[in-house]
């Protein structure tokens, strides 16, 4: 089930052997060396955990953390988690993070700052003497080419903003309800009517479960908003807000408050107005 273990066929590398190392090193029962050792002796901290064994940590750096050992072993063991936990152990008892993971944990701030002169940056990943630099300070192989930058997606959305899609209504407004046995829609000023409970399920799948083939870690373009949707509660307690944007070559944007923008191809045919879910059952 492991990517890792199926590329090296080692032991080490399975589930059950990350499993079994991170075992032995929280209660204490490896030797500096990382060999397994019975009773106390040198294990550890005289059989405390051990949260900075190279040997564990030699082990752990080939998991790619994709949570296949999770969904696949009958136990649901996470070693994601496991290593996860392990890692910022060991960093408390180091008492500072590592350069590496810092540079790795803020990638959005240095991917803000980078998309402003993408061009510079995107040269300079070209060159070799770049790339020697980054194999040594953050461990990327110098094989590796890095993703190329662009213009932040909201600066780019706001430079086209005053091209608006041709025919895209400003907003609409209307609400769905789920009554005991039924959907009903209601538009302002009016009274609640039967909603095509096909349609509205058909919606819900579209906005909770669409997979959006490019995403990006911007702000909703404002200049190209068309409105919004809203997932209310018991006592009118709003659960989720779902904004979107239409860009004028007909692309779809979608933003629930998370910091991501979902963006969608225009065969994603999102209905904006209140007749379409309007119906008799």
């Amino acid at each position: 089930m492991c990517p890792s273990y199926q590329a090296t066929l080692d032991e080490r590398h399975s589930t059950r052997g990350r499993g079994n190392h991170l075992r032995l090193a929280i209660t204490g029962q490896l030797s500096l060396d990382g060999a397994a050792v019975h009773g106390h002796g040198r294990a550890g901290a005289h059989g405390h955990a051990d949260w900075n064994q190279p040997d564990v940590q030699e082990t752990l750096s080939l998991c790619l953390s994709c949570k296949a050992c999770k969904s696949e072993c009958p136990s649901n063991v996470d070693i994601s988690k496991l290593k996860a936990e392990y890692t910022a152990q060991g960093y408390a008892a180091a008492g500072r993070v590592p350069f590496k993971a810092t540079v790795f944990g803020r990638v959005r701030g240095s991917n803000r700052f980078l998309s402003r002169i993408w061009r510079l940056a995107n040269l300079a990943n070209r060159l070799s003497f770049v790339r020697i630099m980054q194999s040594w300070v953050l461990g990327v192989d110098v094989r590796r080419s890095m993703p190329a930058y662009g213009p932040a997606l909201d600066r780019w959305y706001a430079a086209r903003g005053s091209r608006a899609a041709p025919g895209a209504p400003a907003a609409w407004a209307f609400r769905l309800d789920r009554t005991l046995d039924a959907w009903t829609i209601t538009v302002p000023g009016g009274q609640p009517a039967p909603a095509d409970a096909e349609r509205v399920r058909r919606l819900l799948a579209q906005l909770c479960e669409g997979r959006a083939p490019a995403v990006a870690f911007q702000r909703m373009p404002d200049a190209l908003r068309v409105g919004e949707f809203a997932v209310i509660g018991a006592g009118d307690a709003p659960l989720a807000r779902i904004r979107v944007a239409r860009e004028p070559e007909g692309q779809w944007a979608l933003d629930n408050d998370d910091g991501v923008l979902r963006v969608f191809p225009a065969g994603f045919g999102l209905a904006l107005d209140a007749g379409a879910y309007a119906g008799n059952r």
